[in-house]
């Protein structure tokens, strides 16, 4: 039986290291035949979007370039990764960002909302554009693993297999793309303005702030709806605000830096170092995360019990 992360980590011990600290580079040889070999894949098998590929209308190409601009401003690193539009994407997203192909591509529905494209599909390039950073501080890696070999790309903050599946799925980059598009959509909607204490309850999950909700429709006064909801990553980015306020240090910023190539090992340690302080083993725990809405919304629960017990020992 699949249990949740806060059941697996109840007490915030994951017992052994993570299992991707025991991987060993190949040698040269047989990693260049298997880089090579991974080339070749990409080019005959493998796409981030099986249907067909459409043209941007020129207002969409306008809001591409405006997106690109408030990411490059918001991360101080260029976008510079390629974008498509697409009548069916993998895996029924309405966007992604491949870092093994360096494209992002979204689907044909994802530009067309009743809310209006420069809050929802632009806030959907600018969360996608937020992944493509990470190419900065990242590698593709050749490594074996009990006998086996395989093609993998290092982030800042994990490593993961980048065939055939999607990468960025953790709690830390999935919550720095969607507080990044959070706050382009606070600059095109001005109902959001003041209201970052404000939490809104969607479909029996548990609340989260207003400013970080699905934007299929327009917000208003009101804290609950069930025609609205909010993305899984949505959650990460709840946690993070958590976790700075509580310890008085920007994550979001320790984030950014940790995708700069100079500043990357200090900002990296010093996340850890922060969010260790609250809870032995939290780090861990969170990067350790599924990619899945019970996963994500699990964390938020565990990082507010992790926080209530170091409230109560420091008073204590």
């Amino acid at each position: 039986m699949n249990t949740s992360l806060a059941e697996r980590y109840a007490h915030y011990d994951i017992g052994t290291a993570s299992e991707w600290q025991s991987l060993q580079p190949s040698d040269a040889a047989k990693c260049a035949e298997s880089l090579g070999k991974y080339a070749s894949h990409l080019a005959d098998a493998y796409t981030i979007a099986p249907g067909d590929q459409l043209e941007f209308s020129e207002d969409e190409t306008k809001l591409i370039s405006q997106a690109k601009a408030f990411v490059e401003q918001a991360t101080g690193l260029p976008v510079t990764c390629d974008v498509a539009k697409f009548t069916e994407l993998y895996d029924n997203r309405d966007g992604v960002y491949d870092s093994s192909l360096h494209q992002i591509a979204v689907y044909k529905h994802a530009t067309g909302t009743e809310y209006g494209d420069d809050i929802s599909f632009g806030g959907l390039l600018v969360h996608e554009f937020t992944h493509s950073t990470s190419v900065y501080a990242a590698k593709i890696l050749d490594l074996e693993k009990s006998g086996r070999h395989g093609i993998y790309t290092l982030q800042p903050h994990h490593v993961s297999e980048v065939t055939p599946s999607f990468c960025n799925d953790n709690f830390f980059e999935e919550g720095l793309a969607e507080e990044i598009a959070s706050r382009w959509r606070e600059q095109f909607d001005p109902r959001l303005q003041g209201r970052d204490r404000d939490l809104f309850a969607s479909r029996g999950l548990s609340p989260i702030p207003v400013r970080m909700y699905h934007p299929s429709a327009p917000i208003d006064e009101t804290t609950h709806d069930l025609q609205r909801g909010y993305n899984y990553p949505a959650y990460c980015a709840f946690g993070i605000q958590l976790l700075s306020e509580y310890t008085g240090v920007d994550l979001i910023d320790l984030l950014v830096q940790a995708r700069h190539p100079k500043s990357q090992t200090q900002a990296s340690r010093l996340l850890k170092e922060t969010v260790e302080s609250v809870e032995p083993g939290l780090y861990d725990v969170l990067t350790a995360a599924d990619y899945t809405i019970q996963d994500f919304e699990d964390c938020v629960a565990i990082i507010k019990q992790a926080i209530a017990n170091h409230a109560h020992e420091q008073a204590a």
